[in-house]
């Protein structure tokens, strides 16, 4: 990671749909790896701004994990963190978008946005979070084999 370290590594954008199956998953091992994560379900408190600290962890954070599925194309709310992510891409010229498509086309993409269809994706389906992991160490400069013996103490 070549950009000045903010306060967190990665703000993860999704649809509360995929948590379950996908993005609870990715945050938790991103964690365990040592990566300060903005999460809504670890970050947000009860009276929050939803907007002030979305808007907030956005500027905070060094890269934006957005994870598009069907799911992500039919919330307004995601689009707006996406058009957050795009502006501050924009602003800083810096890469900060990581796009994760879950279970979805480039067609699905191109409609929702163009310019992230454009940008070099990790396609995944539910189970591939290791997918995930193994292409943000390789960005992050982390020796796979760390990760493999952190999995391997976890899962002990």
């Amino acid at each position: 990671m070549q950009q000045i370290k903010k306060e967190y590594d990665f703000f993860i954008s999704h649809a509360s749909e995929d948590k379950e199956i996908f993005v609870r998953p990715l945050a938790e091992e991103l964690i365990k790896l040592g990566f300060n994560v903005w999460y809504d379900e670890l970050t947000l408190k009860i009276g929050d701004s939803l907007f002030e600290e979305i808007s907030d962890g956005i500027k905070k954070s060094n890269y934006g994990l957005v994870i598009v599925s069907e799911n992500f194309l039919k919330k307004e709310w995601t689009k707006k963190e996406l058009n957050g992510l795009i502006s501050k891409e924009i602003f800083t010229k810096e890469k900060t978008i990581l796009p994760v498509w879950l279970n979805i086309s480039y067609n699905e993409i191109y409609s929702l946005s163009p310019i992230l269809a454009d940008k070099l994706s990790i396609q995944v389906t539910d189970n591939e979070i290791d997918k995930v992991i193994e292409k943000i160490l390789k960005l992050s400069e982390i020796d796979l084999v760390d990760y493999e013996n952190i999995k391997k103490k976890s899962n002990s």
